[in-house]
């Protein structure tokens, strides 16, 4: 079964370290198993139905027939794109959608406290970014298996069914490694209350009685062998055509949850040669914007100065300043610039400490640059004064802006935190919500607190200060502290960021939306990040060996092909340890 990750990892420790205890992991292996029954259960390693299930048939709508055996995980080798349009050719089931059973367990026992732990791990992993509806889909099938003879009769067994088997795998999240990564505590929250849901009675009529289902940029073998049922989001489901995919087929007594769910996850990981990290949701990075009446002030007369710049918001902050479009401080801005040039304005050290330096001028500027700076000067302060700026700075526009900046680094940075496995610590930037910037605190690269000892700070400095570089990027197309005073990232750093959002955006909406982020920073000239996307999928296959991505430094840098070369600044990582 394809799932949908969530990408996310965090303290990955080397294989020497991880399998030290390689008799101990056997062992709960083997115990696992044994219980649980989970190497042989209901298939065997051929994919057939061992003799024993023969006894259960008297359940299915037809008698007569014995449980289906379950297909292997095998898929056809077509493009996402390919695969979208195989999936639409089947068409679905005529008539209507026979609902499930509810499926109800007691609250407060044991069994629905391991079956609650095993129902929200596969909803998070599989389906974390499909909405609630989509997730419920995963929840129904799930226990739909667990009623019907020819899958597990428990939810942690239909959840972990195969997990030892390279094609017999049923959920890929169990055998894929992703057990190891650090779920989102707010999307693990989400996924925990649906799946409580789930098994005190709620049923979802659309998913009816399907027992599989796909993403739709994969295609399997078996797609065209079961009745398809639905399509909610990327997931299809299907049922098992006649009698043993119709509501009286599913008369499987539960037979509870033999095993703790922890035992489960020690033993899937083991299985793939990987010694389990500590369980539980990443902490969340919390990011705090704060103000700066200067930047906000050279960043509005920089946007109304040079209208080649088109940030997010852009075209209403140009609207409600209309009245002063024309005013003094924008032309003498415009003078400067046309002297010394756009890069790095307004958010390079050297002009602000130069502007601050100098005292307002009473007179017209003179052909030195201190003159310039002087009337510009005089000029932002009568413009800062002005109705127009004023009411903008007290506006809603700007405080929705930064709103919204706050909360998009924010995404930006957990899912880098989980995928990168650099743990951060809460963040403090100045917003610029005007330029869609962040920038230092006071031209610092360590958004850190002074005189506090952090673990790996300059890592996390560098992830920090990457993410808000490639955000402000995003944003107008310039890097946003772009000066050799303040030299916080290079542009190689911009682009290893982009090519992890590609990886994560692969894993969480699929190959068609990654290809269209890469060929979005090709087009912006980012030529390296394909190539880094490319070597960050042998990061994620051999992860295990690494604590985190600095790790990998050598691997993802060395040997850049010269005609891959960034369009702006240098080919190097400024700082990726520490």
């Amino acid at each position: 079964m394809t799932t949908i990750l969530h990408a996310a990892a965090y303290s990955w420790k080397p294989v020497a370290r991880a399998l030290k205890d390689a008799g101990a992991a056997v062992a709960c292996l083997a115990s696992v198993a044994l219980v649980f029954g989970l190497l042989d259960s209901k298939v065997d390693a051929s994919g057939a139905m061992p003799d024993r299930t023969r006894s259960s048939t008297s359940r299915l709508g037809d008698p007569a027939t014995p449980p289906p055996a379950l297909p292997e995980m095998l898929f056809k080798a077509v493009t996402p794109e390919q695969a979208i349009k195989v999936n639409a050719s089947i068409p679905l089931v005529p008539g209507p959608v026979e609902a499930a059973r509810s499926f109800k367990l007691k609250t407060g026992s044991q069994d629905y406290a391991r079956a609650l732990e095993c129902l929200t791990s596969a909803i998070y992993y599989e389906s974390a970014h499909e909405g609630s509806d989509g997730q419920r889909g995963v929840a129904q099938v799930i226990l739909n298996r667990a009623r019907h003879p020819a899958f597990p009769a428990s939810v942690c067994g239909v959840v972990y069914q195969g997990f030892t088997r390279s094609t017999g795998c049923q959920f890929t999240f169990t055998c894929d490694g992703s057990l190891q990564r650090a779920p989102s505590q707010a999307l693990w929250a989400e996924a925990r209350k649906i799946a409580a849901e789930a098994l005190t009675g709620e049923v979802l009529p659309a998913v009816g009685t399907a027992t599989h289902y796909h993403a739709d940029y994969v295609v399997p073998y078996w797609a065209w062998s079961l009745a398809k049922s639905a399509q909610i989001g990327r997931h299809i489901f299907y049922r098992w055509p006649d009698g043993a995919g119709r509501k009286a087929a599913f008369r499987q007594r539960y037979s509870g949850e033999a095993v703790d769910p922890l035992q489960l996850r020690t033993a899937a990981l083991a299985s793939r040669r990987t010694w389990p990290a500590p369980v539980g949701p990443a902490r969340e990075v919390a990011v705090t914007l704060i103000d700066d009446p200067q930047l906000d002030l050279l960043s509005v007369v920089h946007l109304l100065a040079d209208t080649s710049l088109r940030p997010p918001g852009s075209d209403a902050v140009r609207s409600q300043l209309r009245h002063v479009s024309n005013h003094p401080a924008v032309h003498s801005y415009r003078a400067i610039l046309a002297s010394e040039g756009t890069s790095g304005f307004p958010f390079s050290t050297g002009f602000l400490r130069s502007l601050a330096s100098v005292r307002p001028s009473a007179g017209r500027a003179g052909p030195s640059g201190a003159s310039r700076l002087a009337v510009l000067k005089r000029d932002l302060v009568n413009f800062a004064a002005s109705g127009s700026y004023v009411s903008l700075r007290s506006g809603k526009l700007l405080r929705e802006q930064r709103k919204t900046m706050q909360r998009d680094l924010a995404s930006l940075l957990n899912d880098l935190q989980r995928y990168s496995g650099i743990d951060l610590q809460d963040v403090r930037l100045t917003a610029v919500p005007v330029m869609g910037t962040v920038v230092p605190l006071r031209a610092s690269c360590l958004p850190l607190p002074k005189g506090v000892a952090v673990p790996n700070s300059r890592s996390q400095a560098w992830l920090v200060q990457s993410a808000a570089s490639y955000v402000s990027q995003r944003s107008t197309g310039r890097a946003g502290w772009e000066d050799g005073a303040l030299d916080c990232v290079t542009d190689l750093d911009r682009q290893l960021v982009a090519a992890m959002v590609s990886r994560i955006a692969d894993q969480a909406m699929g190959p068609a939306e990654a290809k269209r982020q890469l060929a979005r920073e090709v087009a912006q000239g980012h030529r390296l990040v394909p190539q880094l996307a490319d070597r960050l999928r042998d990061f994620e296959k051999d992860r295990y060996q690494f604590t985190n991505i600095g790790d990998y430094r050598d691997q993802l840098t060395s040997k850049l092909p010269p005609n891959g070369a960034p369009v702006h600044g240098s080919t190097r990582i400024a700082v990726i340890t520490g």
